[in-house]
Parts: C-alpha cells; structure tokens; sequence
C-alpha cells in the first residue's frame, strides 16, 4: 500500500511512503489568491500578497503518485486542522483569524482535491500521531524523529519541519492501518 501523509498549511507538505520504504517529500503547491494595497506601520503604502494551496497543482501531484496503481492501493493521511484560541505554541505571539482562516482554507481545499480524486483518506488529529510516536513538543523534535527513520528524506533546513510532519503522518498510516 501507498500511503500518503499531508500536513496542511500554505507550508505544509506531502509525503509518499512506498511499500518498499521509499520515501518522497514534497512541498505544498502554492498560489497567488490576492494582491491588495496596505499602509504599513510607518505610513508608506506596499502591495500585500495572499497565497493558497494550488488545488489543481496538488490534484497533479496526486495524480502522479499512483500511476500504475489502484486507487484503493493508496491511503491519504491528512492532519486535522482545528481553530485553536489564544497564541501561536511556542510563543506569545496571538493566533490571528486571518491565519486561523488561511488554515482551514488550505484543510478545505486539500480535503476537497482528494475526494474529489476518489482517493481513500482519513483525518487524523496532530495529538494522536504525535503520541502514537511519542514525538516531543516543538518543530524540530518531528524532523529529527523522521531524519532517523528515512535518512534519505529531503529534511535539511529549518523549514522542512512540514516535510518532516507529513511523513511521520504517513508512517503512522503505515501502522495503524496496513
């Protein structure tokens, strides 16, 4: 079985685990979904970008990972996104509505191209995985677990934190269900 991990975001990512071990990390696709004027802090006017998850992008993308297979020989693992009061974990930082919603935009639309594909895929919450692998607090703890695991998975800089997530995610497809 192919399982295929996502950890949703406009940085989040998809990993493929093959049955052979084989692991594929990719990046989310992304793309502009507004452009607006703001005036910053210090009264000077800049452009503002707002980006999405490609859906068609990441429909191809899907696509690709299983020619030659069956759909039903493939199981898509995405993380459960949830709107979480108070601050950004880690900081003090408040969590804004404008990236609470940009989230669930992004659940939505990844949800969305993988039923659409008639891809078998189950919901798992980032509590239940993280336990299942006891995976301490903190964003680089998932990607030094998975860099042991797969030490040929593309996972060298800071940001690959996502990668490092969807794999694990897929890996506890891997467990739980074949």
């Amino acid at each position: 079985m192919i399982t295929i991990g996502i950890d949703p975001g406009i940085t989040g990512a998809l990993a493929i685990l093959a049955p052979d071990g084989r692991v594929t990390c990719l990046d989310l696709p992304v793309m502009e979904r507004a452009s607006r004027r703001v005036r910053t802090k210090a009264g000077q006017m800049r452009d503002k970008i707002t980006n999405q998850i490609d859906a068609r992008a990441l429909a191809q993308m899907l696509r690709d990972c299983y020619i030659g297979h069956d759909k039903n020989e493939i199981l898509v693992l995405i993380e459960k996104c949830q709107a979480m009061p108070g601050t950004i974990k880690g900081s003090d930082k408040p969590q804004s509505s404008a990236g609470t919603f940009s989230l669930g935009l992004s659940a939505g639309l990844i949800e969305g191209v993988v039923a659409a594909l008639g891809l078998p895929h189950q919901l798992v919450h980032p509590a239940t995985w993280k336990a299942h692998f006891r995976v301490p607090v903190g964003k680089d703890a998932a990607r030094a677990m998975a860099s042991r695991w797969y030490p040929g998975a593309a996972l060298d800089r800071v940001k690959d934190h996502g990668r490092a997530e969807a794999i694990l995610i897929a890996r506890y497809g891997q467990d739980k269900y074949s």
